[in-house]
């Protein structure tokens, strides 16, 4: 995979990903990572950029994008996030 331009979508998945977890997705992280194009652990280190955005450490060199994400989906409960991404993943197939 080359390097990998990071769609609101892209972002909405590692979103999810931080505050739900892959299970309800019935994935692993890694391949809902491969179901985006993105290398896993590109993917991983944007979870924990929403982890640091969240306060709660992680990495904090995060893009514009995921704050601007975070902010707009922060409350947005499980069921409608993950319609996002399922939505999102099967546009990307």
């Amino acid at each position: 995979m080359a390097n990998h331009h990071w769609s609101e979508a892209d972002d909405i998945a590692a979103f999810y990903v931080y505050r739900f977890g892959a299970e309800k997705l019935g994935q692993s992280v890694t391949d809902i990572a491969h179901s985006f194009g993105i290398k896993p652990g590109s993917f991983r280190m944007r979870i924990k950029n929403f982890q640091a955005l969240d306060g709660k450490g992680g990495l904090e060199n995060w893009a514009s994008q995921s704050e601007e994400v975070y902010r707009r989906y922060g409350r947005a409960d499980e069921e409608a996030l993950r319609r996002l991404v399922v939505s999102s993943r099967r546009k990307a197939d």
